[in-house]
């Protein structure tokens, strides 16, 4: 039997609200791109974003940061795990870009 980490049995369960919140955010930037047209490409270049698309992601910048500190405050994340955790959320992120596919 595989254990799952301390960190993210924290995060689904003491920290669960705010990582919901996080996705859910996440999911409401992904719209805005798509009720705009916005295409992948422009996104790496980081050209064709309005001030309210330039806002959610400044404020998903922000959750990722309290999310981060939360569980550093509570030892369950390292400088060891960071990148552990890092990981873990993209892999949330990308299911939800597919979920929400922009233009090439």
């Amino acid at each position: 039997m595989i254990m799952e980490s301390p960190w993210k049995k924290f995060l689904h369960t003491v920290l669960k609200k705010d990582f919901d919140e996080l996705l859910g955010e996440y999911y409401r930037l992904r719209h805005m791109f798509q009720e705009n047209g916005i295409k992948d490409s422009q996104l790496e270049k980081g050209v064709g974003m309005d001030n309210s698309m330039y806002l959610q992601r400044d404020l998903l910048l922000k959750m990722i940061e309290n999310l981060n500190k939360n569980l550093y405050r509570y030892g369950m994340l390292t400088d060891e795990n960071r990148t552990e955790f890092s990981n873990y959320l993209s892999e949330f992120f990308y299911k939800i870009d597919l979920e929400t596919p922009l233009n090439k």
